[in-house]
């Protein structure tokens, strides 16, 4: 994930956007962490519906398909907020990451 990436999540932790779990977006206005990303590049949250999409969407914020699983485990899995995400998440292998160890320590 880069800092574009990062920045986004950011914002939205800021303008208090409300976080949805297990889906992109909820009835109650709330999106998950891919979903804010999603939203912000493509004006909506949704899934990619082309493979033009899909590399705008990865290459604008440094994902591929492993660092997206990690935001999506972060997000549904460990519930982390946007911020923690944006901070945690995709900077290798360490005792925070989603895909090793479930802590939860800064």
């Amino acid at each position: 994930m880069n800092d574009h990436a990062r920045e986004v999540l950011t914002k939205h932790a800021l303008l208090g956007t409300k976080q949805a779990f297990g889906t992109l977006k909820d009835v109650h206005g709330g999106m998950c962490a891919v979903g804010v990303l999603s939203y912000e590049l493509l004006g909506e949250a949704r899934l990619c519906e082309s493979a033009e999409e899909l590399k705008r969407y990865r290459t604008a914020y440094g994902l591929d398909f492993w660092k997206e699983s990690e935001i999506i485990a972060a997000n549904d899995k460990l519930k982390w907020d946007f911020l923690t995400i944006a901070r945690k998440c995709c900077t290798g292998p360490h005792p925070g990451s989603p895909l090793g160890e479930e802590s939860q320590e800064s």
